[in-house]
């Protein structure tokens, strides 16, 4: 059992007390720090430790030293590329590291270092991409992958789908338009999904937002499943709207109403 000790101050006596909490953390073993006497044998007697480190337990070949024991342990799982490379790419995306990070000598030093504790971990090593290009086709790959889990889950829903969208620019001056789909599934859960972040060019014409609402509805194939309209009272939304029924009713599905059809 490894020692915790947690200071205190005696306020009868005016002093500076050490608490080992490792053996029982509501009955803890209390000393003076006027002397560390007792301290070191307490650490010698009850958790093998000396002040030139661990201390074996027994002699016999069952019994370990606390290195032995956890320095050399087996890794729980098998190191797996794929999953790996998963948490890379989400440890990179969610904290906005650059995707030369990989690149970075400091960084492939540490796992290396990894790869070297372990005989199971020398895979890490491997698996690091070797450049910034890397880490964009992994997340390129990755999009798709989970692109397509979403349609799955917008095929399988038994109503409508709806929308909002909006436009802002960022601080690069780029503009972007955002459009989120909102549905209930079978099990009546509510979800709500970015579908598109798309870096706009070009003038925010209604025509111009309808042209990508309507690439991003036919590329998701929910075109059936078009429902309501959740946007901002601008006139270039109303333009957009209205052309996005236009081609609705061109492809078979006239139901949409731009003015009915908007909260």
């Amino acid at each position: 059992m490894p020692a915790l000790w947690v200071a205190s101050q005696d306020p009868i006596f005016d002093s500076t007390d050490l608490s080992c909490l490792g053996l029982n953390p509501s009955r803890p073993v209390t000393f003076a720090v006027t002397t560390t006497k007792n301290v070191i044998e307490h650490l010698r007697a009850k958790h093998q430790i000396s002040p030139d480190g661990p201390i074996a337990i027994g002699s016999t070949p069952s019994q370990q030293t606390i290195v032995s024991m956890f320095g050399n342990a087996p890794p729980r799982i098998i190191f797996n590329e794929e999953v790996f490379k998963h948490l890379l790419l989400q440890w990179i995306v969610a904290n906005d590291i650059s995707f030369r990070m990989c690149e970075d000598s400091f960084f492939r030093r540490l796992c290396a270092y990894l790869a070297a504790c372990q005989p199971d971990y020398s895979g890490v090593y491997r698996a690091l991409p070797r450049d910034g290009g890397a880490i964009k086709r992994y997340i390129l790959t990755w999009y798709l992958a989970m692109k397509e889990e979403v349609k799955a889950k917008l095929y399988g829903t038994l109503a409508k789908i709806h929308f909002s969208f909006d436009m802002w620019s960022g601080p690069n001056q780029h503009a972007y338009q955002a459009i989120v789909v909102h549905w209930v599934d079978g099990g009546g859960r509510l979800h709500a999904v970015l579908l598109s972040l798309h870096w706009f060019r070009g003038a925010h014409s209604g025509l111009n937002q309808a042209d990508h609402l309507w690439r991003t509805i036919t590329d998701y194939g929910i075109v059936p499943l078009v429902g309501m309209f959740n946007v901002d009272n601008a006139t270039n939304n109303d333009t957009a709207l209205v052309v996005l029924a236009e081609r609705l009713r061109a492809a078979g599905y006239p139901s949409f109403d731009p003015v009915a059809d908007r909260l």
